[in-house]
């Protein structure tokens, strides 16, 4: 019996849809859909050695595969057919080139080529490089573990990172236990460095996290960098996310409820998950075929 992978958000049919400005979790805008065989979802980055990772899932048949990547100079490995997905029985490919000893020829800023080969024809997108731990923004406002009054306006300020394109953000809210439970997820993208949380919505005793990534690659609302053999999709790169925690009201919030989702946070991958929910994409759990 197969174990059948699960796609949170599937493409619909055979169209892509993409998520523009900030949201919810719960508020999407659909500004453009797009046609074709494959979709790609991929990361692209140096820590010091490079390190490029991609899925590619059929579309419009579970036949589509492509021939093999070359990402800069180096043929990536490819692992498909390990895996299903829940559109029927149809593979997905995962490609993969991760060389520990490859750290000297890329830095941050450098230009970073990936090409897709398929029946003697071939797309090629070029990126440019992030470095994961050296390119995380750091926080000029406010102070981790700072504190504002009931009904005041908290400004978010953090360092320009020079080779970023855009920057993404996630804020959580949680309210305390003298009031009924919340927990509430924003994401938003940025090509400043501030943000503002109004003082109107800051009216109950709890605190924010707050968590920020520097990207490069396609932000809200711009087309795809991979469109050409019948593939449509997108490759970022991107850095750790840096995170803060603020209290508001009077002191530190006891939430009610499920509180384990930021406490183990992994903040190396947080940043992919940021990216995923701006650019609404696919998310995928991986099961073994049996």
């Amino acid at each position: 019996m197969k174990k059948v992978s699960i796609i949170l958000l599937l493409l619909v049919a055979i169209s892509t849809l993409f998520i523009v400005g900030c949201s919810d979790d719960d508020e999407k805008t659909i500004v453009a859909a797009v046609t074709a065989q494959g979709w790609i979802i991929g990361q692209a980055s140096v820590s010091p050695e490079i390190d490029f990772n991609a899925s590619i899932f059929p579309i419009t048949n579970n036949t589509f595969v492509i021939d093999s990547v070359i990402a800069g100079d180096s043929l990536c490995r490819n692992d498909n057919g390990d895996y299903w997905y829940i559109y029927g029985d149809g593979n997905y490919g995962y490609i993969r080139y991760d060389n520990d000893a490859d750290s000297l020829r890329y830095s941050s800023g450098d230009m970073y080529d990936i090409t897709f080969y398929k029946d003697n024809s071939s797309t090629t997108t070029s990126m440019k490089l992030l470095n994961r731990q050296d390119d995380e923004p750091n926080f000029i406002l406010p102070v981790d573990d700072d504190s504002i009054s009931l009904g005041e306006s908290l400004n978010i300020i953090w360092h320009t990172v020079p080779n970023a394109d855009w920057y993404g953000m996630r804020i959580q809210y949680w309210k305390d236990s003298a009031g009924t439970y919340l927990f509430r997820r924003k994401y938003l993208s940025f090509t400043d460095t501030s943000y503002v949380i109004p003082a109107s919505t800051n009216i109950y005793n709890g605190y924010y996290r707050i968590y920020i990534v520097a990207a490069t690659g396609p932000g809200s609302g711009e087309e795809p960098n991979i469109n050409g053999l019948g593939l449509m999709g997108e490759i970022h790169s991107e850095s750790y996310s840096n995170q803060i925690r603020i209290y508001v009201g009077n002191g530190i919030a006891n939430p009610v409820g499920d509180f384990n989702d930021d406490d183990n946070v992994d903040l190396k991958t947080i940043g992919k998950e940021i990216i995923k929910q701006i650019r609404n994409q696919p998310d995928v759990i991986k099961a073994d075929k049996q």
